[in-house]
């Protein structure tokens, strides 16, 4: 998903909650290689927040590092359930939770950060403007509603 259809990200700022890694990141970098300019958040990873920023600002675009706990989610009425993404945290969980997760999963693997980023990207475009007051369930068919 291209954001630059309606430029939702054409000079302006983002801030990417949880921007340090993962799909946090990964969305980060996609706005990012959108033109615009982002404020990369984190709760305790400042370093790797920082790094995020380095690669944002080698892109072309802007960057500043937001260190802060942000509680407040009223308002939010587009929300990504993500389930079973390959990030770095899969290493402190333990092997036959990640087995049991997988043996689950229809499509058989993790998701990619990537993947998630495009899904932000999607509900944050034109494209999904009849959308609202949903979750929107990206889990590779392990979670599964009506």
């Amino acid at each position: 998903v291209s954001l630059n259809n309606d430029a939702l990200c054409e000079n302006q700022v983002w801030l990417v909650t949880g921007a340090s890694w993962g799909d946090g990141k990964a969305a980060a970098l996609k706005f990012a290689r959108e033109d615009a300019d982002v404020a990369v958040h984190c709760v305790q990873s400042r370093d790797t927040a920082a790094e995020v920023a380095g690669q944002i600002r080698e892109l072309g675009r802007r960057a500043r590092v937001m260190q802060t706990d942000i509680n407040d989610r009223d308002g939010i009425n587009r929300i990504v359930g993500i389930g079973g993404i390959a990030t770095d945290i899969q290493a402190s969980v333990e092997s036959d939770v990640l087995d049991r997760q997988y043996a689950v999963t229809p499509l058989k693997r993790f998701g990619d950060p990537e993947e998630m980023a495009d899904v932000i990207a999607f509900l944050l475009s034109e494209e999904s403007s009849y959308i609202t007051g949903a979750t929107v369930i990206a889990s590779g068919g392990r979670i599964l509603h009506p």
